[in-house]
């Protein structure tokens, strides 16, 4: 599109806004955030929000500014438009991202419990889970 922003009234930008809007809201065979994410945005619009919010977890991480450049090659402006963006206009984003490790950490832990520990499959104790009322008996006299 060749139309510049900037130079759009509001009535046309608040058509175009809603109108992007009730597609989301429309969308039921799978999450709208996911069909927006991979059928109107392009790579390249993918990959410019993967990085202002990679460089946004670095700067909430502590790291900074010469650190999040040299890793991740970004220019001294996209560091300060993200770092603008961050702090201005997104500022509950810090605890979004707090939440979001949080429900992480939550999935792993609860992962690794799931995870059942090896038992030899020759081993007494393998026989014990595998045939358990053979060995009723021996179960309650040892709890």
């Amino acid at each position: 599109m060749s139309t510049n922003i900037k130079n759009l009234s509001s009535r046309k930008k608040k058509e175009a806004t809603s109108a992007l809007l009730s597609l989301a809201r429309s969308i039921q065979d799978e999450d709208p955030v996911v069909f927006f994410i991979n059928h109107l945005l392009t790579e390249s619009e993918q990959i410019t929000i993967g990085r202002r919010i990679l460089i946004a977890r670095m700067l909430l991480s502590g790291h900074n500014r010469f650190e999040i450049r040299s890793q991740l090659s970004v220019s001294p402006n996209t560091f300060s438009r993200t770092r603008k963006w961050l702090e201005k206009e997104l500022p509950n984003y810090g605890d979004a991202l707090k939440n979001f490790e949080k429900q992480q950490e939550v999935k792993e832990t609860t992962r690794r419990k799931n995870k059942r520990e090896y038992v030899d499959p020759l081993s007494l104790k393998a026989l014990q889970q595998r045939y358990p009322m053979h060995f009723l008996l021996f179960s309650l006299f040892s709890k």
